[in-house]
């Protein structure tokens, strides 16, 4: 026998093992007379079809089993003695089949581990440690060992994983990634049907609500096949080419509220001159010498009533006239007064222009102008207090004007300044801003050839709800302030 034993009492010799030559375990007698252990017997006589013969010199005999040997009561320790095992008894071999500390094989060693490990430490090796040791995928339940199942989760069709676009935060089964990023996914890309920009789809509907390149049509004078930023072409005040687009008089800086279709510009301005040259004619007639002026009374004795009628009535026009000039002289110089890059604008009497814009009375103002530095851009702000285009109604609408200036010669051109609009909070907490950069091909941002550019900005500025929030103070006092920065910091 191959095991060494422990022997607790030395035995008497007839008890050794005529193989071995060790205490008998689980003896066997064979028919010569000779003792064998169990396990050397069963070696002996396994051996092929030649049966074995026994190992006492001179005895030589096939060895057929008689009977049990009475040397069954030796005793002997477990030969794991060293590594902590107790046992006693007679039968060794049955005792290192279930012995805790007799070095094994894992049972997963057909598939390829080699470990080998002491018995009592089997179970732990089997839950924790075996990298053969099966285990279930998470999310299809396959079973797999432990070695495969990393590599198994990397392509695992039911494993949930995240979106590629990092803003969306959703987990989704493997195979069904495609199909969210083309069908579901809130930040999958789409485009515009009409400028082609690529945007993600939760923003694509809002941007469509002020593509510059949808389709619109013109309200006044119906004209069709123009985009929304053509239309703004279209409509501008000074610019625009639409007949039936109404304008301020000429003479509104001198107190005229009167609007025309632009088509009938140009009957109302000959009016108008009819009327400047009676006023020139009649101012002429007020000049005269004292005997003309003696004359004159003769002849509107005449017909006084009429004469004096025109004379009270043209002296009151000529006051007026002259009040609003010099209201307008110096409006002129306050608008001169150079703010380089930034305008603070105050919009007094905020209830009374609001109510003008909402009648249509006045839908719209200028803020005075201010400059990028004393010879750079000359610019201004225009608003809307009831909103304008896709604003109307619901909006505060803000534009930003590029206006001639005296050294448009010495600056470089298109417009490329970065634009910040403010609608400030009175408590200081809650500012409004809203920026954009000028887009180089549009008209609004070339050289001015007329006074000014069209209006180029944010029709969208701020809900008029908001205006009216208890948790923001944008308009105390009937006053509102806007500021306006543009970026100079890379101008010379």
């Amino acid at each position: 026998m191959s095991m060494r034993k422990v022997i607790i009492k030395v035995p008497d010799p007839k008890y050794v093992c005529s193989s071995c030559r060790l205490p008998v375990d689980d003896p066997k007698q064979a028919e010569c007379g000779h003792i064998y252990c169990r396990s050397c017997v069963e070696e002996l006589t396994g051996l092929g079809s030649v049966r074995g013969r026994c190992k006492i010199p001179g005895c030589n005999e096939i060895i057929t089993l008689q009977k049990d040997s009475p040397a069954t009561a030796i005793a002997v320790r477990c030969i794991n003695v060293h590594s902590g095992c107790e046992w006693q008894g007679t039968i060794l071999q049955d005792h290192l089949l279930e012995c805790d500390y007799e070095m094994i094989p894992c049972v997963h060693d057909w598939q390829g581990c080699t470990t080998k490990i002491l018995r009592k430490d089997l179970a732990p090796h089997l839950d924790t440690e075996c990298d053969f040791r099966p285990e279930n995928c998470p999310a299809c339940d396959d079973t797999f060992n432990h070695i495969d199942l990393t590599a198994h989760r990397g392509e695992c069709e039911y494993e949930k994983i995240p979106c590629i676009h990092k803003d969306c935060g959703e987990r989704i089964p493997r195979k069904d990634l495609s199909k969210h990023l083309t069908d579901t996914c809130a930040f999958r890309s789409a485009v515009c049907q009409w400028c082609k920009e690529s945007r993600p789809f939760k923003d694509i509907a809002k941007h469509q609500e002020s593509c510059p390149m949808a389709p619109a049509r013109c309200k006044w004078c119906g004209k069709k096949g123009l985009t929304r930023s053509q239309l703004q072409d279209h409509q501008h005040p000074q610019t625009g080419d639409c007949p039936n687009m109404k304008l301020p008089c000429h003479f509104e800086p001198t107190g005229c509220r009167e609007k025309q279709k632009r088509k009938q510009e140009g009957r109302y301005a000959k009016t108008l001159g009819t009327v400047v040259d009676t006023v020139l004619q009649l101012a002429s007639n007020m000049e005269r010498t004292p005997a003309q002026d003696e004359e004159s009374r003769l002849d509107m004795h005449q017909d006084s009533k009429t004469t004096q009628r025109k004379k009270k009535k043209l002296a009151i026009k000529m006051f007026r006239e002259d009040i609003a000039l010099a209201e307008q002289d110096l409006r002129f110089q306050v608008l001169e007064l150079p703010n380089y890059g930034t305008l603070i604008w105050k919009i007094a009497g905020f209830s009374r222009k609001r109510h003008d814009a909402i009648t249509g009375k006045t839908v719209s103002f200028y803020s005075p102008c201010f400059f990028t530095s004393r010879t750079g851009y000359k610019m201004c702000a225009r608003i809307y207090l009831n909103g304008d285009g896709m604003g109307k109604g619901t909006h505060v609408s803000l534009f930003f004007v590029v206006m001639r200036g005296h050294y448009d010669g010495l600056l470089r051109w298109p417009f490329r300044q970065k634009v910040t609009f403010m609608l400030l909070d009175h408590k200081n907490r809650d500012h409004l801003t809203d920026a954009f950069r000028p887009d180089p091909t549009s008209s609004s941002f070339q050289r001015p050839t007329s006074d000014m550019n069209i209006a180029s900005g944010c029709p969208l500025f701020v809900p008029l709800s908001q205006l009216d929030s208890s948790s923001h103070a944008y308009v105390r006092d009937d006053t509102m302030y806007i500021k306006v920065v543009v970026d100079t910091s890379d101008l010379p």
